[in-house]
């Protein structure tokens, strides 16, 4: 348990009920090209702003080898 709130954890890892708001969720599709040592890929990002102020810009970070 955390704070007196009982958690588990769903089938892939997930907890349940989450730590918090579910406003972000991502698809990855990535290809491996060993012979021409590239990684090709496209991302699907779905965000819902779940404050109360106007989001005037997104930052993404692109992690190397992560």
């Amino acid at each position: 348990t955390q704070g007196g709130t009982e958690r588990s954890t769903a089938e892939g890892g997930a907890i349940n009920p989450p730590l918090s708001p579910r406003n972000a969720n991502y698809t990855i599709d990535a290809s491996l090209e060993p012979a021409r040592r590239t990684i090709t890929g496209r991302e699907l990002i779905t965000w819902h702003n779940i404050s109360t102020k106007t989001a005037t810009e997104l930052q993404f970070h692109l992690y190397w080898n992560a």
